[in-house]
């Protein structure tokens, strides 16, 4: 199994959900599991 970590920034306003994050810093997630293919990625997140 790999760990991979990385930072993505929004600027409030462009994304519903990531505003909450934005509105409340205490907010993180957990990515249980991540596919990619050439036109997208998606993942299944656990949010706390």
């Amino acid at each position: 199994m790999r760990e991979f970590v990385f930072t993505i920034e929004y600027d409030k306003g462009v994304n519903e959900v990531m505003d909450l994050f934005i509105e409340h810093p205490d907010l993180h997630a957990s990515s249980m599991e991540v596919h990619a293919t050439d036109e997208s990625v998606w993942g299944i997140v656990q949010c706390c």
